[in-house]
């Protein structure tokens, strides 16, 4: 795709390939267009504007929660006692298979239901067996400056995981969502300087009229 441009530099016109595509992405380019030449954003050249047609996938909310749990890898040493308390659990396990013999023609619902009893099963004796790792959240405040409260941590934690979700699915949606958070933040950050702030020319304001010496 191309057009003819007049260059400063020649005097002369020359087709310049705007944009190069392969087979499988031409289909969906559905306008093309090369804009009138600007100096303000080349010598010579001319901006293109196209537009790809997609379909937009879907990412809902509970996907990004899963990415918060802070689960231990595989560890091959411990792989008898996972076993061990699997089968610990093996009454919840006969439990599960009786009530499933018992549905003739299971909803999507009870589908739902009977994966969910038996992933938690194996999510329980993988916590017991290889533990957590630490949450990023989960921080020594000691390690932050003492105006950062923990509303601050709070918004912090939010505005990275609306980072996060924009990384995953770049949309308008998601890009609006982080900027708001990302104010949010600001905005507490602030809120808690100001307040630390205030209460430090408060203890020097009371130190220095009750306590001269020390001041």
């Amino acid at each position: 795709m191309g057009e003819f441009i007049k260059t400063d530099i020649s005097g002369g016109c020359s087709l310049i390939d705007y944009l190069i595509v392969s087979s499988e992405i031409f289909p969906f380019i559905v306008d093309f267009n090369v804009l009138d030449f600007d100096p303000l954003f080349s010598d010579t050249h001319s901006r293109q504007h196209f537009t790809i047609k997609c379909n937009a996938r879907v990412v809902h909310e509970n996907q990004f929660n899963q990415s918060d749990n802070n689960y231990q890898i595989w560890v091959n040493g411990k792989r008898d006692i996972f076993v061990d308390a699997i089968i610990d659990q093996q009454d919840s396990i006969d439990s599960i298979l009786v009530n499933l013999e018992e549905v003739n023609t299971p909803t999507q619902d009870e589908i739902n239901n009977i994966v969910n009893k038996i992933s938690n099963i194996f999510v329980s004796a993988a916590n017991k067996t290889f533990g957590k790792k630490q949450s990023s959240y989960d921080v020594d405040n000691s390690k932050f400056d003492p105006w950062f409260t923990t509303k601050c941590h709070e918004k912090r934690r939010l505005f990275q995981r609306a980072k996060r979700k924009y990384g995953w699915a770049r949309n308008a949606h998601n890009k609006a969502e982080m900027k708001k958070a990302s104010k949010l933040y600001k905005r507490e950050l602030n809120r808690g300087f100001s307040g630390y702030s205030f209460r430090m020319e408060e203890e020097i304001r009371k130190t220095s009229k009750f306590n001269p010496k020390e001041f």
